[in-house]
């Protein structure tokens, strides 16, 4: 039933069906409730700069890669970061310091998945103002801090804003949920410092590549390059906004695999998945891989995604960090 509803109002949002009457008229009631918020915040380095990546569409855009690439970056060239998140589904409240033994299902799978892949502190709440303020409180060393997400949090300071685009899906038919795929207007997206567009270009925005070569296994750690599953049958999972986007990827690479889609933050159980790959080697997102760890599968295998941004924006956005740590 939730799958055929999820297919449905993709159609809606995304294809030539004319949203109905009552979904429109749900939309009107939620432009109401907005124009009664308070404006976003004005941009200022206080208490700390934070960089916020986000976006005005809703589903997945490519926001936690770009995140864990932008924190990357900046230390790098020698800046100390922080990340905040928000707990979504998770059965912890917080605020508080991600650590290795929560688990993807008190804290959900994003943030488990920035803790993987970044060396830097984490952490999360259900309100990204109240993680901020836990980094004050707590003296937590950093020069700046990053949000996965929280464009529309108008609660969380901010020094920069970032919006993030799927280029193939675009706005959509451009209307306000539950209508169309919209959180805000379009031209919320003006304010941005940049928009960053997934796969492709749209309109003036910066093209991020997100590109697979190789699978990792989640027991033994050993690396393939995908070449080296192409004379075999794979069972592929996939529980993230867009899954279609993960299985095209695979095929892409010549590999021949069955697919089976869940609900974005599913939380999987050892027996089912056994169930499913039925012998045959599985792979999963990584994101989908955090919740998988402690489950001991036995030839199960994520496919990490590789970003890829334009030298230039590279450059500006470092001297944007470094203009705000130097005040």
């Amino acid at each position: 039933m939730v799958k055929a509803l999820n297919s449905w109002l993709q159609q809606v949002w995304y294809g030539n069906t004319k949203p109905p009457w009552y979904l429109r008229g749900l939309a009107n009631c939620y432009a109401i409730y907005q124009s009664r918020l308070p404006p976003p915040p004005e941009f200022t380095r206080e208490p700390k700069p934070v960089i916020v990546v986000g976006n005005v569409v809703a589903g997945g855009s490519g926001k936690t890669p770009l995140v864990i690439y932008l924190a990357k970056l900046a230390m790098q060239h020698g800046l100390n970061v922080a990340v905040i998140a928000r707990i979504y589904k998770g059965r912890l409240n917080g605020p508080l310091l991600v650590t290795e033994d929560l688990s993807a299902a008190q804290l959900g799978d994003e943030p488990k998945l920035l803790l993987k892949s970044l060396a830097c502190p984490v952490v999360v709440s259900k309100k990204r103002s109240q993680a901020i303020q836990f980094i004050i409180n707590n003296n937590i060393e950093c020069d700046l801090v990053i949000s996965d997400d929280g464009l529309q949090h108008r609660h969380l300071q901010r020094a920069v804003e970032i919006g993030v685009m799927d280029a193939d899906k675009g706005l959509g038919n451009g209307h306000l949920l539950p209508a169309g795929p919209l959180r805000e207007p379009a031209k919320r997206l003006q304010r941005c410092q940049w928009l960053i567009s997934k796969g492709g270009s749209f309109d003036s925005s910066i093209n991020m590549q997100l590109d697979i070569e190789y699978a990792i296994n989640l027991k033994s750690g050993e690396q393939r390059p995908l070449l080296a599953f192409s004379d075999q049958q794979l069972t592929a999972i996939a529980a993230i906004a867009h899954p279609d986007s993960f299985f095209s990827g695979l095929r892409k690479h010549g590999l021949s695999i069955r697919s089976q889609a869940f609900p974005d933050h599913y939380q999987f159980k050892r027996k089912q998945l056994q169930s499913l790959c039925q012998g045959q080697p599985l792979f999963m997102t990584e994101k989908d891989a955090v919740k998988c760890f402690a489950l001991q599968l036995d030839n199960a295998w994520y496919v990490p995604l590789e970003v890829s941004l334009p030298e230039s924006f590279d450059q500006a956005f470092i001297a944007r960090c470094q203009a705000l740590v130097s005040g």
